[in-house]
């Protein structure tokens, strides 16, 4: 009786000292998860015109619908975003962007990269910095769950030109069992 007592004494000393917080540790899962979203842009207009040809092409994802995530998408606690990267993708010539903003947006929040006068191609990536916290305010539109507006405009120097910006968000998610 006495070393039943001694060790149920000796497992609460071992959680008050832990903390709570890590025994939730024990209840919680990470997963690494990368969400692509692939933006068909298409750049028309007459074969006189001079100047610039807008674009504007807008896609909402829903991470309910991520298969990364199906299993845990109702005990996420956390999502840590790591890393972000858009790149041109089937692209056949070289063009410039006179100017061009990507733009995440969701869960009562906003985030944007601009760019000006970049010349693009197939293959050519597209910096996403992240000096202003950026990663952090995408990580909180990903935290609500709920859609994900993801939208690519701007201008450039030719039409009749079709590519797809392929953006790829890797994040970590931490969800209970």
């Amino acid at each position: 009786m006495i070393k039943r007592s001694f060790a149920f004494l000796a497992v609460l000393v071992f959680l008050a000292s832990t903390g709570c917080s890590k025994i939730g540790d024990l209840f919680t899962v990470s997963v690494d998860a990368d969400f692509t979203v692939d933006l068909p842009v298409s750049i028309a207009g007459p074969d006189m015109k001079t100047g610039s040809y807008a674009f504007d092409v807008t896609k909402t994802i829903n991470l309910a619908d991520e298969p990364d995530l199906v299993d845990y998408i109702d005990k996420i606690k956390g999502i840590s975003l790591s890393t972000m990267s858009s790149t041109v993708m089937g692209l056949a010539l070289v063009i410039q962007l006179l100017d061009a903003t990507l733009t995440f947006s969701g869960n009562g929040e906003s985030v944007s990269w601009s760019f000006t006068n970049l010349s693009i191609q197939n293959g050519t990536a597209l910096v996403l910095a992240n000096n202003a916290g950026q990663f952090d305010t995408v990580s909180t539109i990903l935290e609500g769950l709920g859609d994900v507006v993801v939208r690519f405009s701007g201008n450039s120097n030719m039409n009749n030109v079709e590519y797809t910006l392929t953006n790829v968000l890797s994040a970590a998610v931490k969800a209970g069992l």
